[in-house]
């Protein structure tokens, strides 16, 4: 009985781990970007990316890894990335075109800023 009751937990937590790990990946990287380890949050932040590369949350932290490594081109992949999983994210499309904008791809600005609707860049104060 205590061996079935050990494989039953086993095989819970084994199905429960990946939604566990990719969960605190993007959780442990916000922590370790609020008190600025960097070496920590890019390896983190990595992690996020590799359990849920389809997660625009965690291309979204790991730009902001980046970004604050100074790494404006790795930054712009990211954020592309991010925006691009999720354009309907206004805030995510914007920090692509800034970033575009930090690296002087002006062309990939204009490219992110047309995803937005008309309305919005409209409400934009320039």
């Amino acid at each position: 009985m205590t061996l079935s009751l050990f494989f039953v937990g086993a095989v819970i937590a084994w199905g429960f781990y990946p939604h566990w790990a990719k969960q605190n990946a993007t959780r442990i990287t916000q922590q370790w970007l609020e008190v600025n380890k960097l070496q920590h949050a890019t390896l983190t932040a990595q992690q996020a990316i590799d359990q849920s590369p389809d997660s625009a949350e965690a291309w979204e932290l790991a730009s902001e890894v980046v970004r604050r490594r100074n790494d404006k081109q790795r930054a712009l992949y990211n954020s592309r990335m991010a925006a691009k999983l999720a354009p309907e994210n206004i805030q995510l499309v914007l920090q692509w075109a800034s970033d575009a904008l930090l690296s002087d791809q002006i062309a990939i600005a204009q490219s992110a800023l047309d995803l937005l609707p008309e309305e919005i860049l409209e409400t934009v104060a320039w």
